[in-house]
């Protein structure tokens, strides 16, 4: 699935057996008590490290970030552009270059809001993976087995 963030991608190179629907890669996901039961999922958003992003299914974001997780990816802190959020940072924006999740890379990826949940920015997910992620990765939740799915067919085989 590198490279590809349009619904119509259909390589199945690293297809992986996910009972009842066919995917090119399967995610674990762990639950966390954040405002309710959240599924997050490990993300390299180019730190070569993995950072705790909620997965969220009404999110209109394709990518957001924490200031603290921001300031790395930029190397300096996020100017604010706007109050918003939860602390008195407010929102801010950058640009990442590609986001690794589970053998899958997605380049080209929009604008990045960078927000804080609370104040001290102190929290156990350090952004989120939105609807547009989502759609463009052809993703799916499997709930009985706590797996995000990548590279779900558009059509049952």
């Amino acid at each position: 699935m590198t490279g590809c963030l349009s619904a119509g991608c259909s390589s199945r190179e690293a297809q992986h057996d996910t009972g009842t629907l066919a995917a090119e890669h399967s995610i674990p996901l762990t639950t966390v008590e954040f405002a309710g039961h959240r599924y997050v999922a490990r993300v390299d958003v180019g730190l070569g490290e993995t950072v705790p992003l909620m997965i969220h299914g009404n999110s209109r974001m394709f990518l957001s970030l924490t200031h603290a997780i921001g300031a790395k990816v930029n190397g300096a802190p996020v100017r604010a552009t706007e109050r918003y959020g939860y602390s008195s940072k407010g929102r801010g924006s950058l640009r990442v270059a590609r986001v690794r999740l589970g053998g899958a890379t997605f380049p080209e990826i929009p604008p990045v809001p960078v927000f804080d949940f609370t104040e001290n920015g102190d929290t156990t997910v350090q952004g989120m993976l939105g609807v547009p992620f989502l759609v463009a990765a052809r993703a799916a939740v499997d709930f009985s087995r706590d797996r995000l799915l990548l590279g779900v067919a558009e059509r049952a085989e």
